[in-house]
């Protein structure tokens, strides 16, 4: 495996844990800024994963997802947790029979909404469509909007929201970017905005997309099995205003090469924080100095210089 950078080794990275109540494990959360808090949706399941990437085990009647909503503080600190209520959409729609994984969450026009994966488990395959759901002040799933593929595959998730003004808009592929504009009736648009660029080609998305000086910024990822383990890479990229890329960062991970799975970011004052999940087990928070994505993201051998300097001096602490 070529060598990797590690986020959490920074100097001033600072690593938090969220634990759902329950039995189940905790995993890919998706954080939002909401005032001086923090909003972050936690996905639980009820299965254990190997090196491999797969079940420890078989979970009757396939792997089931529930979420919780933690409000935090300035300074990451839980204020309180609510389970969402999803039970609605659960029963009343086979495609999301089995729940709602991965929901990146986002503000958009005075509600809170996610867009996550519809799973549903038959005949021993997995089958998974995007939905679209606005949360009530109960924390309730409301208005459910299926997404269908616009490909026409059975498997679809990792679609990376973006409110571009008033409109919603949801990156289907890095590269070459295409984008899902959902109509009226919530059908898939697709457009296709740019050619491949190189050594993302086979890249899928992660985090949402959050304005970033002139334009967009967001967490892509790639699944890689080597040797009979899986382990996921990641890299920012930035985007113009207009969807075109600018610049994509050199691959890293967050604390070991193994699988992590980024579903959130967000900007706080000079500092970064991303969201992850740790081997499907674990849900945490990565605060990162704002001046590291910013030369992850510069190709410039100041900026790697700087890079390396600070990395080393991480690492010796």
């Amino acid at each position: 495996m070529p060598y990797r950078l590690r986020l959490s080794l920074f100097p001033c990275a600072q690593r938090y844990t969220l634990a759902a109540p329950g039995e189940w494990s905790s995993c890919n959360p998706s954080i939002a800024k909401d005032g001086d808090g923090f909003r972050v949706i936690v996905r639980t399941l009820n299965y254990r994963l190997k090196e491999n990437g797969k079940w420890l085990g078989h979970p009757p009647g396939g792997a089931r997802s529930a979420n919780w909503l933690f409000h935090l503080d300035r300074d990451l600190r839980t204020l309180g947790v609510d389970r969402v209520v999803d039970q609605d959409v659960v029963a009343g729609d086979a495609r999301a029979k089995n729940g709602l994984e991965d929901g990146r969450l986002f503000y958009w026009r005075g509600d809170w909404w996610l867009v996550a994966s519809a799973a549903q488990f038959r005949n021993d395959t997995n089958y998974s469509t995007v939905c679209i759901c606005r949360l009530d002040g109960d924390n309730r799933i409301v208005s459910p909007h299926f997404i269908e593929s616009p490909l026409g595959m059975e498997w679809e998730k990792n679609w990376m929201p973006v409110i571009d003004g008033d409109g919603l808009k949801l990156i289907y592929r890095i590269s070459p970017l295409q984008i899902v504009a959902p109509g009226d009736d919530w059908q898939p648009d697709l457009r296709s905005l740019g050619e491949s660029r190189p050594g993302i080609q086979d890249w899928s998305g992660s985090s949402q997309l959050i304005e970033y000086r002139d334009g967009w910024l967001c967490v892509v990822h790639k699944r890689v099995l080597e040797k009979k383990r899986v382990y996921y890479q990641h890299a920012f990229v930035e985007l113009s205003r207009d969807f075109k890329i600018l610049r994509v960062s050199r691959p890293w991970y967050f604390d070991a090469p193994t699988v992590e799975f980024c579903a959130g970011l967000c900007l706080a004052g000079d500092s970064a924080i991303l969201s992850y999940g740790h081997m499907d087990r674990e849900a945490r928070l990565l605060k990162l100095p704002l001046s590291i994505v910013e030369n992850l993201l510069t190709d410039c051998w100041r900026s790697r210089l700087a890079l390396w300097r600070a990395y080393f001096r991480g690492r010796k602490n």
